[in-house]
């Protein structure tokens, strides 16, 4: 947020306390996103979608609201690691029960399925960056 401030972007982000000069939101994915409705951005970084329902509802709600929409996948939405030299294009996991949301057990193709649902709703407008390990503490 930092990096966006010194190139003078406006942020707006959930935790406005730990950066100065953001516009603070409050919500709750799941159930409460009150507090996106009728406000435009140029971008929306996710950097925490877990469960494809969820991350549905907040992409549904940002369709119309921003002009990309990056979501900060993992490594583990790979469905494995045996071929040498893997890139994006590498196959992600798949979920045998899609109405899961254990996210402990099934975190690697939960996050490969709410990539799948970003593309769906943003098409073109989505992007992702590298995948990194990021898995939830």
């Amino acid at each position: 947020m930092e990096a966006s401030q010194r190139r003078g972007h406006q942020v707006t982000g959930a935790a406005p306390d730990l950066f100065s000069q953001v516009t603070g939101l409050h919500g709750d994915r799941d159930g409460n996103l009150t507090a996106l409705a009728g406000k435009t951005w140029d971008v929306a970084v996710d950097i925490s979608g877990y469960v494809p329902r969820i991350v549905r509802e907040s992409a549904n709600l940002l369709n119309h609201s921003v002009s990309r929409h990056a979501f900060i996948s993992s490594i583990s939405a790979y469905q494995n690691f045996s071929t040498p030299n893997m890139n994006e294009d590498a196959s992600l996991g798949e979920l045998s029960d899609r109405t899961t949301e254990d996210i402990e057990p099934y975190y690697g193709p939960l996050n490969a399925a709410s990539e799948r649902v970003v593309q769906e709703v943003f098409l073109q407008r989505a992007y992702y960056p590298p995948r990194i390990d990021c898995r939830p503490l």
